[in-house]
């Protein structure tokens, strides 16, 4: 097993024991166990509401600012894992550093579950509508309360066919 491979299946693992906990500590499904707060809620739809924004005009250091700016926040997709902030910039920046690349961003069918007291799991839809084509697929991001306001640590995305 690769060391990216392993990474994956680490932060699939948190992902699945922070549910898991969940699920256990009120013997109902995951999902449903602690509705996060409509403040937390809010909060959290306004750090991707303002990615969308930011990508939507060009800037992926505006689309970045969702994330903490720290060493250890993770990126996870079919490519493999990064560690790290500058690492997640820099890959955005390396695969979408044109217009023409970055098309239009949209998040759909947004869900949030309360993982603890400052961690939120969301799942949604990712869609990029460009010239040349219109990828899309899913995610699920672990977002944490900082002093600085609701920022993404964990990031899984997919790319559908």
């Amino acid at each position: 097993m690769t060391k990216s491979s392993s990474l994956l299946l680490l932060a699939l693992l948190c992902l699945l024991s922070a549910c898991s906990l969940q699920l256990t500590a009120s013997s109902t499904d995951c999902c449903a166990a602690v509705p996060p707060s409509e403040s937390a809620i809010a909060a959290c739809r306004s750090v991707l509401n303002a990615q969308v924004v930011g990508w939507n005009s060009g800037s992926i250091d505006a689309f970045a600012a969702g994330y903490h700016k720290a060493p250890d926040i993770v990126m996870a997709s079919s490519e493999g894992v990064g560690l790290g902030y500058d690492s997640m910039l820099s890959h955005y920046k390396s695969s979408y550093g044109t217009p023409a690349l970055m098309g239009q961003l949209r998040f759909e069918s947004l869900s949030f579950v309360t993982l603890n007291d400052t961690e939120i799991l969301c799942f949604g839809a990712w869609h990029l509508k460009r010239t040349q084509d219109e990828p899309h697929g899913r995610f699920a991001l672990v977002m944490r309360s900082f002093p600085e306001g609701w920022r993404i640590t964990l990031d899984y995305t997919s790319v559908l066919p």
